[in-house]
């Protein structure tokens, strides 16, 4: 049995993000801070996350439009299912519920789909990306152009580059993966040379311009509502930022919840949101009270309509095996019935 090294680091570093996160901060001030808060002004940020399910729902219509149209009804389902599986699943896991969910739903493949997915975020994070470069350049802030910032849009640049290049000799790839492993396995190698192909397939959206283009302009939609998120969330806690400051403090938080350490993000989500809020000289004890308040607000809608598309997914499976069973019934009876008749 392997020592669950990953398992370890990530308990201690999420035990870690919350006792710093708390430390030298007076609870009841926190709690304070939340019950004085502006009811009004955080009902808009609850607006205005449901809003913003539905954009990020339509950029994944996008994505697996290429690979097989899908009814928006059901893009939305999926994505729901997907993000609602990320509050308590960790690493991410959510991802894989998403693309499993959306391949069961329309009949596709299970590995096109979660690969989609894997397209989905790198146009989250590459226009993520753009506007920390454009607020760095119009806003001189440096802390934006860290070298680890740099190395990651090159990575992004060059993973989509190579993907790019992949799709375009996708039959001589397959053909060469397939002829390489046949060697040693004609199964394993049909396997998975069939397994690449269905992947590839899957990341048919970033080949066509102007799929690029709608997904890029529905990506920045998203990110401009999340800084206005940013900013009532703020203003309904009497902290004193503007438009320019939320869209830093946003970029520093997703920056941070990268590293996929615990379900639901808890405790790297308060570590960033208190370090970001920290640069604009905003006390510990309001930034805890943000990152408290923003995290559930964003998680309320999630856990409603992503709880109620799961459960219909459920009784939709539920009915479907029911259905199975009665039609292999139905035809068990039916083959009964000839033997006895002949």
């Amino acid at each position: 049995m392997r020592f669950p090294y990953k398992i370890i680091i990530g308990v201690a570093g999420i035990a870690a993000a919350i006792a710093w996160s708390v430390q030298d901060v007076d609870l009841k001030n926190v709690l304070r801070i939340l019950s004085e808060m502006n009811r009004s002004l955080t009902a808009g940020v609850l607006i205005l996350t449901t809003v913003n399910l539905v954009i990020r729902s339509i950029v994944w219509k996008f994505i697996v439009s290429p690979i097989k149209p899908v009814p928006l009804r059901y893009a939305i389902s999926s994505y729901l299912i997907g993000v609602f599986s990320n509050l308590f699943l960790p690493l991410k896991l959510g991802d894989v519920a998403q693309g499993y969910s959306l391949g069961k739903r329309q009949d596709m493949s299970k590995i096109s789909v979660v690969s989609a997915v894997l397209i989905q975020r790198v146009f989250e994070v590459t226009s993520l990306l753009l506007i920390m470069s454009t607020i760095g350049a119009l806003f001189s802030f440096p802390l934006l152009f860290q070298k680890q910032t740099l190395v990651l849009g090159i990575l992004i640049l060059c993973g989509i580059c190579i993907l790019l290049l992949l799709f375009r000799n996708r039959e001589r790839v397959v053909s060469s993966i397939e002829s390489i492993v046949e060697r040693f396995s004609p199964s394993t190698a049909k396997t998975i040379s069939k397994s690449m192909d269905l992947f590839l397939t899957g990341t048919t959206a970033i080949h066509n311009l102007p799929d690029v283009l709608k997904i890029m302009m529905f990506s920045f939609l998203s990110w401009i509502v999340q800084i206005l998120m940013v900013w009532l969330t703020a203003m309904a806690l009497d902290i004193s930022i503007d438009f320019l400051a939320s869209s830093v403090v946003l970029l520093i938080i997703n920056l941070g919840l990268t590293i996929p350490l615990a379900p639901g993000n808890i405790g790297t989500f308060q570590f960033f949101s208190i370090i970001a809020l920290s640069l604009f000289s905003i006390s510990k004890s309001k930034a805890l009270a943000f990152a408290i308040i923003f995290q559930v607000i964003q998680a309320i809608p999630v856990i409603v309509a992503g709880g109620f598309s799961l459960f219909i997914e459920y009784l939709n499976g539920t009915r479907k095996s029911q259905g199975e069973v009665q039609k292999n019934k139905h035809s068990t009876g039916a083959f009964y019935s000839r033997n006895t008749e002949i």
